[in-house]
């Protein structure tokens, strides 16, 4: 069997026995991930051959699991449910963050081996001082204590704006800015300066060492 036929029947295969366990109809399935039903059916009874990347994402979002478990794993042999394997993180707008647990997320990530109910993810627009690239999603943690030369998610209480900070402990407590043009490496004072969370890493790229 060639690599394309067997990739679709993976696929087939797969997506047959996750909408039998779930119960889910392709009508409902096509709305989830944006698709028409037709779609869905054709993935389903191995007639697509060529999805694209976007669309077996969707199903792999709908049904919290990776994209090498969709095509390349017989799933019915799997000794524990997807859900326990993945952690949905929660999308939160900049201005949602004070109170991103009661927030309606804006969307959501779904991180394998990262599970913790402290994690939420902001979407960076600009590159963040070279640190963050541009278009990426930060996840922080909420749980985390802070320790030096970690990036903190800081709220200022003068403005209750929120920033993205290194913290520094040197002779005091610093907060150091990650941006170029800004001029601040400030000593760190909670009545100025509230710590949210540690930011532990970006989504795809790059998880720094803790």
């Amino acid at each position: 069997m060639s690599k394309d036929c067997q990739f679709t029947n993976n696929l087939s295969i797969n997506l047959k026995y996750l909408m039998k366990t779930t119960g889910i109809t392709s009508v409902d399935l096509a709305k989830s991930v944006g698709v028409s039903a037709e779609t869905i059916g054709k993935i389903k009874n191995g007639l697509f051959l060529n999805p694209s990347l976007k669309v077996l994402m969707g199903i792999c979002n709908h049904f919290k699991i990776t994209l090498n478990e969709l095509i390349s794993k017989n799933l019915a042999n799997r000794s524990q449910p997807a859900s326990n394997e993945f952690s949905e993180i929660p999308v939160i707008g900049w201005d949602k963050i004070k109170d991103w647990k009661d927030a309606k997320p804006e969307s959501s990530i779904h991180i394998e081996d990262m599970v913790s109910k402290s994690i939420f993810a902001l979407h960076i627009g600009n590159s963040y001082g070279g640190v963050f690239p541009k278009n990426s999603f930060i996840f922080v943690d909420t749980a985390l204590k802070t320790k030096n030369n970690v990036y903190v998610l800081v709220q200022c209480n003068n403005n209750e704006s929120f920033n993205i900070k290194k913290f520094i402990i040197e002779d005091h407590l610093y907060l150091q800015s990650v941006l170029p043009d800004v001029n601040s490496l400030v000593k760190y004072d909670p009545k100025e300066y509230l710590i949210f969370g540690v930011i532990i890493g970006y989504h795809k790229t790059k998880f720094f060492k803790y």
